[in-house]
């Protein structure tokens, strides 16, 4: 049989990357010349290496032609290597995360039995529990492991295969994660959150229910936004603006942003709220509040006590009892009520920088009292002596450096004293606006001034001081003395500014 009538009955198939070969061999009627040399030539012929051949399996299919040409063959004769792709990436997380996970996953378990038994006799105070998973910037999360390593494969011609690389991991946020040598670091502190598709680190918090024990407390180091209630005794901080869309309870809230309640809060006496910058509310009940921007209240603020460094805005809103503080301007619906509920208004001033002026001006006297005392002793030093000798001389030079160094410090003092003074005369044009009325037993506090109110006035008014410092009314058109409307005496609570500061001021 020629090489060409060999060709005619040998027929060659491959697989899709052509790592295994098939031989065919179709019915022939002389199959004397297929013999294990003649196809291996072929096979060679085809460009086959050799050292991917199978032979017993070549010398049995020519085994079977022979006995019986008549039947048509098939059988693997060569076979290369498939590659080993690389296997799909593994997330281990860092041991410390895997275990904070773990605890805020135990949270929620053991979060239904809490809700059942509120005793404070508990064990475990469910409280301060958290099941928020909080990372910071640069830590550690995790490592991306690869169990199997890739290797490329060979064809039957010896033509290499190259295996497919794994090496990165879709799922990985890169806003949020950064992979370094396959370790992944936080971009940034936020909440850490893994799904099966995902992972990534939220900058911002939103809790689309309640806080309560199912989410324990939060202290999240970005903006807080939570759509469900607060529920008593539970505590949220914020490290940036904190959202709050509906009912608050006697619960904590702390922001080193804004704080915005839809709604309101319901203190009970012990809630409380620290804002650093504004809080914007629909009603304000039995709550304890400093606030380091403005304040904005909807509706109405009772039973509340309030430290505001900037102004209130509060147009529409009673307030009815407790004590509010205002740095600066104040406006209102009403104060007091009806009833005659004492309501206690502070205009002017910032507790803090009132304290540090006090004492300031203290340390100013007695620092004071002390040089006169030096002087004097000095002073008498000299007196006393006549040509000094050497020891004397050196006591009276060590008497003069002490000396000079208390007036350096009255000097410092003197400056900080001002600086505060000056600082607290930014609010002496402090002004109470009131649309609607002002009842019996409203106490206001302006600069140098304690107002009582022992009738009420009715409509809108206008209260601040005038160029000397005095209390005054704009009422129906007119400016008066307050004095005129209620009882008006000197009152050292709020420190007293000079009239130069409030005409500098004006």
């Amino acid at each position: 049989m020629s090489a060409y009538d060999l060709d005619t009955i040998l027929k060659l198939s491959y697989d899709e990357h052509k790592v295994v070969a098939t031989l065919h061999i179709a019915p022939c009627e002389n199959p004397g010349s297929v013999t294990p040399d003649m196809v291996t030539a072929y096979l060679e012929g085809q460009g086959i290496r050799r050292q991917f051949m199978y032979p017993k399996d070549i010398a049995e299919i020519c085994a079977e032609v022979g006995a019986d040409p008549s039947v048509p063959r098939a059988c693997v004769i060569a076979r290369g290597s498939e590659p080993v792709n690389a296997s799909k990436p593994e997330i281990v997380l860092d041991k410390e995360l895997a275990e904070q996970i773990d605890r805020a996953e135990r949270h929620k378990l053991d979060a239904q039995d809490a809700s059942k038994n509120t005793d404070d006799d508990q064990p475990i105070n469910f409280y301060e529990m958290s099941s928020i998973v909080i990372v910071v910037r640069g830590q550690r999360l995790a490592q991306i492991e690869q169990t199997t390593e890739p290797a490329d494969g060979v064809d039957v011609f010896g033509q290499s295969i190259p295996a497919s690389e794994s090496a990165t991991f879709d799922a990985i946020d890169p806003d949020s994660i950064q992979l370094k040598d396959n370790v992944c670091f936080a971009r940034h502190s936020g909440e850490f959150v893994q799904t099966a598709s995902s992972l990534r680190v939220n900058k911002n918090l939103e809790i689309q229910g309640d806080v309560d024990f199912s989410t324990g407390r939060i202290d999240f180091p970005g903006s807080v936004c939570i759509h469900g209630l607060i529920q008593d005794n539970f505590s949220v901080k914020s490290g940036k603006d904190l959202d709050i869309r509906s009912l608050v309870g006697r619960a904590t809230l702390e922001s080193l942003g804004s704080t915005f309640l839809a709604r309101g809060m319901a203190g009970k006496d012990k809630g409380k709220i620290i804002a650093w910058g504004d809080l914007v509310a629909g009603y304000l009940e039995s709550v304890h509040a400093s606030i380091g921007g403005d304040v904005r209240v909807k509706g109405e603020i009772t039973n509340s006590t309030l430290q505001i460094d900037g102004s209130l805005d509060a147009p529409n809103a009673s307030i009815r009892g407790g004590e509010i503080v205002v740095a600066k301007d104040a406006v209102a619906s009403t104060i007091g009520s009806e009833q005659g509920i004492t309501t206690v208004l502070v205009l002017g001033t910032i507790p803090a920088i009132e304290v540090l002026t006090r004492q300031a001006g203290e340390l100013e006297d007695k620092l004071e009292s002390v040089i006169e005392n030096r002087e004097k002793k000095l002073g008498s030093f000299n007196a006393a002596i006549g040509k000094p000798n050497a020891s004397q001389i050196e006591e009276r030079m060590e008497m003069e450096f002490a000396l000079h160094e208390l007036r350096s410090r009255r000097g410092v003092l003197t400056n900080a004293h001002q600086s505060l003074s000056r600082l607290r005369s930014r609010h002496s044009k402090c002004s109470l606006n009131v649309k609607r009325a002002i009842y019996t037993k409203t106490e206001l506090y302006l600069p140098g001034h304690r107002c009582v109110f022992e009738r009420d006035i009715i409509g809108e008014c206008t209260i601040s001081l005038d160029r000397k410092g005095i209390p005054v009314i704009e009422y129906r058109g007119e400016s008066k003395p307050l004095r005129d409307f209620a009882k008006v005496v000197s009152d050292e609570r709020v420190l007293a500014a000079d009239p130069d500061s409030i005409q500098n001021a004006a």
